[in-house]
């Protein structure tokens, strides 16, 4: 089966049942006839408007919610000890905490319910962590930054020393600020990634 590669425009169509069901009394299911809702996923070209380009190197936050304590309790309270009263974040996962990340494409869904909705989501891979070459889409909830645009050299020296060699020498290579030297990076990234 060949690999669907989420840097290469194409789309595809399918569809999905949902069960929405409310935990509260009184709540109804909202699909109780239980019909196939019908979707279109298509994965884009880059585009210079958008906010999270392929290519970007993202780093991912530690995975709380972050609480600020404004009174005597922030005096003494070390990091450490904030983070046991901080709450999880599930938007990232364990093995993302902390650790670098490529935006490798950009989709769209398109959903045909009682009316039409449209999602646009950021796809990712891991270049550091337990979990290297791992892929994930994120719609709503993106717990990451940039820390380097495609356009500039990863000059952050921390990071630099988190990342394999090999990896290093993908990504210091010369490119120009076009979709197919963003596809080209993606590529090789992903190719060496899989085999690793």
């Amino acid at each position: 089966m060949q690999d669907i590669l989420p840097w290469v425009k194409q789309s595809f169509s399918g569809s999905y049942i949902a069960h929405i069901y409310h935990p509260y009394p009184g709540g109804r299911n909202h699909n109780t006839n239980n019909s196939p809702t019908r979707f279109v996923k298509e994965y884009l070209d880059d585009n210079p408007a958008m906010a999270y380009r392929k290519g970007d190197i993202i780093k991912f936050n530690d995975g709380f919610f972050h609480r600020e304590y404004y009174d005597w309790r922030g005096w003494f309270l070390t990091k450490k000890d904030q983070t046991k009263y901080y709450k999880r974040n599930p938007a990232v996962a364990k093995y993302t905490r902390n650790q670098i990340g490529i935006i490798i494409g950009r989709y769209r869904k398109i959903k045909f319910k009682y009316m039409t909705f449209t999602d646009y989501g950021v796809i990712s891979m891991l270049l550091t962590g337990p979990k290297i070459g791992h892929i994930r889409h994120y719609w709503t909830a993106k717990p990451f930054k940039i820390i380097s645009p495609f356009e500039l050299p990863l000059k952050s020296k921390v990071v630099r020393k988190k990342m394999m060699p090999e990896i290093l020498d993908m990504l210091d290579a010369p490119y120009e600020d076009t979709n197919e030297d963003r596809n080209l990076l993606v590529s090789r990234l992903y190719y060496e990634l899989k085999g690793a």
